[in-house]
Parts: structure tokens; C-alpha cells; sequence
């Protein structure tokens, strides 16, 4: 093969940039912006993008890589090479000496590219904004200082530099910060540290952006966090989330997941029955989709088919693809399509309202209710109408989780109207659901979505907007990406920090594969 196809959808989408976007003829041009958002991005692109439905165009090497070209007036050039390196590099393959691996790859990247950009760039968004957002923004971002800030020069500082008393009560080392507990003489001594921060830290010879403030729990306290080099960051594996796991057995709620630790250390829980939806946001490479495989593996190791059915709606086809097979699988089928996520969705709040009435004739008031008196409801189901109800359909705990909300949204605006009648009243029926995105905004994350949606997860995002959407302050774009978040439950209550487990394809492999055995 020596050039590459697209299709249709891929096609629409460098249609709508050339148009909209770029305000060029040369088509080209986008494979090749395509090709290199993919390639920034931390995970590689899967076979699914050899898949060509309906085809639409091909591409010569020559337009998309310029090989054989020489350099001439339009700058034009011969990247071939250097693209053939840096792909060979990113597969662990010497695409050299394998010629059609390289275009099967070259390929797969530059759909993905492109199928990312459709997803999270739209007309209204100047393109070169959203280019300098994608490729350059995280280099105004945090950068790890390698600079030890001394505790009697924190201090000194702190009153020599902004004129604020304040008395060092605990330096504390985490798995990827340093936090200074600080106390200090007057209220308004905090907001004056936020307001000084950068000036702070050029003092003490740090990167601007190194600190980050934030209001401890008592009163006239506040912790000052300094990123760690990452040589000095601490990794949690996946053998230390089982182990987790493994000692909550009899001790936690069905749907209490692990995320990771807190800047202490500490084990940190999430319980989807005290925050029954949640949103998780993050941009590319933050750790989003990490963090929602943690939270899965959390319910799927403990939790039978009989007692969690999972509905995974997936439009970009990869996170959740290595699920497929589990016996939890609500449809037994990953739901990839935009006119399937809205049938499931409306099956859902169907099932939702069927769950409401049968619970009411019973004499229950909601799924809490009717666990609590498993056997006796199990019972008179069977003995009234043994015929019209599944027991196991009704006492299943339902988990939502949809990858990428904006999308999904963007392409069919009616789904906000089903996950929002969902989300009023799955919490009561024992419906909860995962909702994340890439580029949170006020179109995806609408007011009755977040009205109904308190509980939030921010990964690192590129702006303090982003920050607000998610949290309703900023934050977020300070944070360390991969896997360093800010969770908060609910609107009112302070939120942690958080640095997530690292979790692998083999460990969702392995949970798959476990439940598999006990199926046959």
C-alpha cells in the first residue's frame, strides 16, 4: 500500500477544517496536522482505524509524508524518513524493513488524528487557537522544579517577599508533592498568598506555576505544594489496587471504587452510592481514561454480573473495547455507534420507569429499599408474577459510563435529554452514571447536567475555564499529568488531591478473563 485511505466520516472532517478551519485548498495539510496530534498523544491507535466502512479518498505518500519530493519554494520537503523513525520508535518496530507495517501505522494515526479533532474542535473555534491549545499550551503549564525549597527559607521568604507571618507546623512528602502545612496570623493572609504566589516563587528560584495554594481544613491553615522531580515520584501499581481491593471485601458500600492516593499517601476512595454520577474530565494524556478503568476494575473484581450489569458507550471505539466479552455487559455488546448509545440510553430510562413501578407495587420506595429486603421482594415477585420480571435484572446495580460525552452530545444533541432523566432519577433506582470528556465546556456539560452532576473528577486540563466547568473554580490546570486529579463529591465539600493507580491493558485483561472462566 503506498497511500492512505480515509473515510467518509474522515473525509467530512478535513472537508469541515479546509473550510472552516485552516481556510486552505490543500487537503494534505490536515493528514498531516492529524498525523502529529496523534502521535503526541500517550496511547497508540488500535485496529479498529484499519476499518473502512464506507470508503472516501486516498492520499499519496507524497502529499502526506513528501517522500521523493526536494525541497523547492513552498518549503516542501521530504519527511518520510523521519515520520518511518519516529513511528518505528513509538511501536517498538523497525518499520524500515517492514514497509506495509509502517503505512498500516501511518495510517492508523492519521485517522485517529482526525477522528480526535472532529470530536474536539468545532467550526465556531478558531483552528489555530485550538492548534496552539493542543501542541504548545502544556508549556505554560506546571513545570517540575528541581530546586529544594529549605523550611526556614519558605518562611523568610514568605515575609520578606510578601510581608505575611506564618508559622511552618509540618513539611510532609507525598508520592509526587511536598506540602508545607502553614498557619497564619490573619484571615485575609491566604488570599495575599494566592495573589503573590508567582512572586513567591521567583524568589525562591522556582519555575512560575510551581506552587500551588490551597486552604486546609482549620482554621488560618493553608498547604503549599511543591512538585517533587519526577525522578523522586512514586508509582502506585496495580498489585497495591488489588491488594486494596482485596482488604475492603465485607468492609466498603457495592459501588466504592479506588482512584488512587491522596497527597498523604492514603488509600482514597470513591463511592458511587454517596456520589451517584460523577463527571471526569481531563485533556489528552492527563491520566482520564486511566482512571476510569481504575474505577470499573474497582466494582467489576467484587462485583458479579447478578449484581452490576455495565452499559459502556464508547463512540471513539478505544477505551472500552477491552471490555468486550464480560459477562456484565448490559446488551453484551460495547456501544460504539451514535444511533445505538441513543436506543440503549432510551432502554434505559425505559427500564428505569418499569424499575420505579415495580418497586411502588411492592411497597418500595427505592433500590436501597428493596436490597435492604433482598429475599422477601425476591419472593413475592416469584409468587405473584413469576412470568413478567427478571429478580436478577432488578437487583443488579446499572453503571452508565460513556467515554466521551462531547461527542456524543455534539452529534446527537437529544441524549442530554435521557442522561438527564437518568440522572434525576437512576440514583433512586439504582441507575449511576460515569460521564467524561476531553474538552469540558458550557455546551457539553449543560446546566441540568451539572445541576444533576455534583460530584466531579478533574485530571490536567489546558485552561482555568476548563478548571471552572469542572470544579467551579480553577485548579485543575496546575495539576501533574498522568494520573494527578481533584475529586470532590459534591458542591460545598472540600476537594482532594489525588494521584491515580497506574492501570494496564493486562489488568483489565486479566479481570475479563477471570470472570470469562467462571462463565463456562
Amino acid at each position: 500500500m503506498s497511500e492512505v485511505f480515509t473515510s467518509k466520516n474522515d473525509e467530512d472532517a478535513i472537508d469541515e477544517i479546509v473550510k472552516h478551519g485552516l481556510h486552505v485548498s490543500y487537503k494534505w495539510m490536515v493528514l498531516r496536522i492529524a498525523l502529529a496530534k496523534s502521535m503526541a498523544m500517550q496511547k497508540l491507535p488500535n485496529g479498529a482505524f484499519d476499518v473502512i466502512a464506507v470508503r472516501g479518498s486516498e492520499y499519496r505518500l507524497r502529499q502526506v509524508t513528501g517522500v521523493g519530493r526536494e525541497a523547492d519554494i513552498h518549503g516542501e520537503h521530504d519527511f518520510n524518513d523521519v515520520i518511518c523513525a519516529m513511528l518505528s520508535v513509538l511501536h517498538g518496530k523497525d518499520l524500515f524493513a517492514d514497509e506495509k507495517s509502517y503505512h498500516r501505522f501511518l495510517q492508523r494515526h492519521i485517522r485517529r488524528g482526525l477522528d480526535e479533532i472532529r470530536r474536539s474542535w468545532g467550526r465556531k473555534d478558531n483552528f489555530y487557537d485550538y492548534m496552539y491549545q493542543e501542541f504548545f499550551s502544556f508549556s505554560d503549564q506546571v513545570v517540575v522544579s528541581e530546586v529544594a525549597v529549605g523550611d526556614d527559607q519558605l518562611v523568610g521568604e514568605l515575609q520578606h517577599a510578601l510581608g505575611l507571618s506564618a508559622e511552618l507546623q509540618e513539611v510532609i512528602t507525598g508520592y509526587r508533592l511536598r506540602r508545607f502545612v502553614l498557619r497564619f496570623t490573619h484571615a485575609g493572609d491566604l488570599e495575599s498568598l494566592r495573589k503573590g504566589r508567582e512572586k513567591l516563587c521567583f524568589q525562591l528560584g522556582l519555575n512560575a506555576g510551581s506552587l500551588t495554594v490551597t486552604q486546609a481544613g482549620e482554621p488560618l491553615t493553608a498547604w503549599l505544594d511543591q512538585p517533587l522531580p519526577k525522578t523522586q515520584w512514586k508509582s502506585i501499581h496495580s498489585t497495591v489496587f488489588r491488594e486494596w481491593i482485596k482488604e475492603g471485601e465485607g468492609q466498603v458500600t457495592p459501588m466504592t471504587m479506588w482512584l488512587g492516593v491522596d497527597v498523604l499517601g492514603v488509600p482514597f476512595t470513591f463511592d458511587l452510592d454517596q456520589a451517584p454520577h460523577v463527571l471526569v474530565a481531563g485533556t489528552t494524556g492527563s491520566g482520564k481514561s486511566v482512571c476510569i478503568h481504575a474505577m470499573l476494575l474497582s466494582l467489576l473484581w467484587r462485583l458479579p454480573p447478578a449484581q452490576l450489569q455495565l452499559c459502556l458507550i464508547d463512540p471513539k471505539r478505544m477505551d472500552y473495547s477491552h471490555y468486550e466479552g464480560i459477562p456484565h455487559l448490559y446488551q453484551q455488546k460495547v456501544i460504539t455507534e451514535v444511533d445505538q448509545a441513543m436506543a440503549t440510553l432510551q432502554t434505559l430510562v425505559e427500564n428505569m420507569e418499569e424499575r420505579s413501578r415495580v418497586f411502588a407495587r411492592y411497597g418500595y420506595l427505592s433500590f436501597a429499599d428493596v436490597l435492604a429486603d433482598q429475599n422477601v421482594f425476591v419472593a413475592r415477585l416469584q409468587a405473584d408474577q413469576p412470568s413478567l420480571y427478571k429478580a436478577d435484572e432488578l437487583l443488579s446495580y446499572l453503571l452508565v459510563c460513556i467515554d466521551e460525552l462531547a461527542d456524543l452530545i455534539m452529534q446527537e444533541p437529544e441524549v442530554e435529554v435521557f442522561l438527564v432523566r437518568l440522572a434525576q432519577k437512576g440514583r433512586a433506582m439504582g441507575i449511576r452514571l460515569i460521564l467524561a470528556t476531553q474538552r469540558p465546556d458550557a455546551k457539553t456539560f449543560t446546566g441540568k447536567l451539572r445541576s444533576n452532576i455534583p460530584a466531579r473528577i478533574a485530571l490536567a486540563v489546558q485552561t482555568s475555564a476548563e478548571s471552572k466547568i469542572i470544579l467551579d473554580e480553577t485548579g485543575a490546570k496546575d495539576l501533574l499529568k498522568p494520573g494527578d486529579m481533584l475529586v470532590r463529591y459534591t458542591a460545598g465539600v472540600d476537594i482532594v488531591r489525588v494521584h491515580g493507580v497506574e492501570i494496564k491493558v493486562e489488568d483489565i485483561a486479566a479481570c475479563v478473563s477471570y470472570w470469562n472462566r467462571k462463565k463456562e
